[in-house]
């Protein structure tokens, strides 16, 4: 009898942990829609290329912001997409533009520093990657990378999708199970 409940029990696990796996998929699968979307925005390839601050590109970064705000939306709260450029060394959030002499009041809420969030949008591949910032950690977001390629498939910036586990975490109601769990999350790997 005791034997039949615990394979009972992990056979309920299992079903659930299929079922959380398939609204992850869903969810995942929505950021990466945005981000392509947002990728492939002409604005966005006009605007990366912009290296100084003439008074022209203001408005052009100030539409860039309208459609990453706009794609935040789309997240409902449950993330953030911002827009990294090397050129300008800037990051654009959907309400405001951060250049790289005040590039730190972006990355200290992410607790990275602007040297650090640097080397992790600048990684050399051409398709996306998902990452694991603060693993094992409150804090944690899943993030999503996205180049951003011009017409020679050169990197001209990054998307930077985050998606906040705690928001997952809530939604998906995981918290009963994790405890006596047939499976766990092991150093924020998988």
């Amino acid at each position: 009898s005791i034997r039949q409940s615990r394979k009972d029990m992990e056979s309920a696990q299992v079903v659930f942990l299929r079922q959380v796996q398939r609204e992850l998929d869903l969810r995942l699968g929505n950021v990466t829609d945005i981000s392509n979307l947002l990728a492939s925005h002409p604005l966005t390839k006009s605007v990366s290329s912009y290296g100084d601050e003439k008074p022209v590109y203001q408005t052009s970064y100030r539409d860039l912001n309208q459609v990453v705000a706009e794609q935040n939306n789309l997240i409902s709260g449950q993330g953030e997409t911002v827009l990294y450029f090397p050129g300008s060394d800037s990051v654009i959030t959907g309400k405001a533009r951060y250049r790289s002499e005040n590039l730190d009041a972006y990355t200290k809420s992410l607790g990275m520093s602007p040297q650090e969030f640097r080397e992790f949008v600048s990684s050399n591949k051409t398709h996306g990657q998902y990452v694991i910032l603060h693993p094992n950690t409150a804090k944690a977001s899943l993030a999503y990378l996205e180049p951003v390629l011009n017409d020679s498939y050169q990197r001209i910036g990054t998307v930077v999708t985050l998606l906040h586990m705690s928001s997952l975490r809530n939604t998906l109601d995981v918290g009963p199970w994790l405890k006596n769990s047939v499976c766990c999350m092991i150093n924020g790997d998988s």
